[in-house]
């Protein structure tokens, strides 16, 4: 005989509504992937593969894997979320998402449609550069958007922050108030 929770979880694994659908494949989304699987939910991750820093060298910050390429981190938190049933991954954009009462439903770029009880929008940041020649061409090799990310790999070089209003001016005075990464800087406005 089946306990209440024990049927829960199995009309939950055999029903076409998953529990959260998430859309974003990158570290939050996996993350969140992770540790929804771990809690026995039925999980969709859906991610069109276009991460933020996918012309970065390394991706830094990740305990245990500072300095490793940005798609190998992906590449290793898909094959981990490969131990939990519950959680599936789909390739591609989602174009629509809409409430439908109690429910969500996702549509990708392919037409396929998915229904979930929750979701979970973990699509991080899309970077907008500025219009100036061979900017774009240099984003990720010598223009970087995050001294956190960065900044060690530049240490002690000169440095000229490009940056509009506030934003810029803040991250101004935060790099030059402590001289961490540089010891000289150009402020580019714009």
């Amino acid at each position: 005989m089946l306990t209440t929770v024990e049927q829960a979880m199995n009309v939950n694994l055999h029903t076409n509504v998953f529990d959260v659908i998430i859309i974003g494949g990158g570290p939050a989304g996996l993350t969140a992937a992770l540790m929804l699987g771990r809690a026995c939910k039925r999980v969709l991750l859906c991610d069109a593969g276009k991460p933020r820093n996918q012309v970065a060298h390394a991706a830094h910050g990740f305990f245990s894997r500072d300095g490793i390429s940005p798609t190998e981190l992906l590449q290793i938190g898909r094959e981990q979320l490969s131990l939990y049933d519950g959680v599936e991954i789909q390739v591609g954009e989602v174009v629509d998402a809409q409430k439908l009462g109690d429910r969500f439903q996702v549509t990708l770029s392919d037409g396929n449609q998915f229904v979930g009880r929750k979701l979970l929008l973990a699509t991080g940041m899309k970077d907008s550069l500025p219009a100036i020649d061979g900017f774009a061409e240099l984003w990720g090799g010598s223009i970087f958007h995050c001294p956190y990310c960065h900044g060690w790999e530049v240490r002690d070089q000169p440095l000229a922050i490009y940056g509009k209003g506030e934003v810029g001016l803040e991250m101004t005075f935060m790099l030059t108030s402590c001289a961490i990464w540089c010891s000289v800087q150009m402020v580019l406005p714009n």
